[in-house]
């Protein structure tokens, strides 16, 4: 089971802003914010993420919504997937009728980092099983 570190979340915001002008957030499956263009923001609840969370689906807010729950700014929150499974929330600052686009792309993208990174993790995993094996059957006591 994959699970998204501060370390991939941080390396999705940093790769879609040094492209988009617009904030991004990265949530865990608990809506803990584990990358942001806003470092204040890191390891604190997002409302919007714990809707898209809650709900399964893409979660907007606009400027009135967003006076009304705690921590967030208007924007798109989006879900995202991994071997069909909600891992996390992508959430872009802006107003949604500019962002929807912009927001299906970067989330397309986002998920085949998760992808590309699970599929790294899992072909090292292998590789180091495998040198085990290998050391065992070479070893005198093996």
């Amino acid at each position: 089971m994959f699970e998204l570190d501060h370390e991939l979340a941080q390396d999705i915001v940093d790769r879609t802003m040094a492209i988009l002008p617009y904030n991004v957030n990265v949530m865990d499956n608990q809506g803990l914010i584990l990358g942001s263009g806003e470092p204040e923001r890191i390891n604190t609840r997002h409302e919007g993420a714990q809707l898209v969370l809650a709900n399964g689906r893409v979660v907007e807010i606009d400027g009135q919504t967003a006076k009304h729950l705690k921590g967030v700014l208007p924007g798109i929150n989006l879900p995202l997937m991994h071997d069909q499974r909600l891992i996390g929330v992508l959430g872009i600052t802006g107003e949604p009728d500019g962002l929807r686009t912009y927001a299906e792309l970067v989330r397309m993208t986002a998920e085949m980092l998760v992808s590309q990174r699970h599929q790294q993790a899992e072909l090292q995993w292998r590789r180091q099983r495998c040198d085990d094996l290998l050391a065992l059957l070479l070893a005198d006591t093996g």
